[in-house]
């Protein structure tokens, strides 16, 4: 004689079904892009306000003479990091997925932007320098166009733009927050 033993689950299919939902809705990439639109915002409030918390350390006089009188970018008031704008046009959010996990933020492509993110020390270069009027005593006078050569090994002091406010951490902690919601109240389904 033998006994047998059967059960019978009902909704096996939807059940498995829904784990497979939830497990993609888990492993989207989503909540990352929008961190990542995030702390970009982060990023460009710290262009715009010229430094966040503190402000950034003001461009030399040498510095704002040659910004204003250099040939085919002058402009008559430089801002710090703010003079042609391709440090802050350059800045992209960045978000990744795969098999260990996710990771967002912003990043840039500029060979530049991380000694003026950090602080670090000139090179040597050349700047070529418009013609622009001197007052004399005589009168005003132009003077020609002339090539300025910079020795190197000048500090330049770090301006950290690239970093997020608290505010902004509170904003992160929330997308992640409802994303994990959605997937406890079923929305991947």
């Amino acid at each position: 004689m033998s006994v047998a033993f059967v059960t019978r689950i009902d909704g096996l299919q939807r059940t498995l079904g829904n784990v497979d939902a939830l497990k993609a809705y888990l492993g989207s990439i989503l909540p990352y892009k929008q961190a990542a639109t995030v702390v970009t915002g982060s990023v460009m409030r710290n262009f715009t306000a010229g430094g966040r918390p503190q402000k950034w350390e003001e461009l030399s006089p040498l510095t704002r003479f040659i910004r204003r009188h250099r040939r085919g970018k002058q402009n008559a008031n430089p801002l710090t990091l703010r003079d042609t704008n391709r440090l802050m046009n350059s800045v992209v959010p960045h978000a990744t997925l795969d098999e260990q996990g996710g990771a967002f933020g912003a990043k840039t492509n500029v060979a530049y932007a991380r000694k003026m993110h950090e602080g670090g020390v000139t090179t040597a270069s050349e700047v070529v320098i418009e013609a622009f009027r001197r007052n004399t005593r005589t009168g005003e006078s132009r003077v020609r166009s002339y090539v300025m050569h910079l020795q190197g090994g000048k500090r330049i002091p770090a301006r950290p733009f690239m970093m997020i406010q608290d505010a902004d951490r509170a904003v992160l902690r929330q997308v992640f927050t409802d994303w994990l919601k959605g997937a406890s109240n079923g929305e991947y389904r």
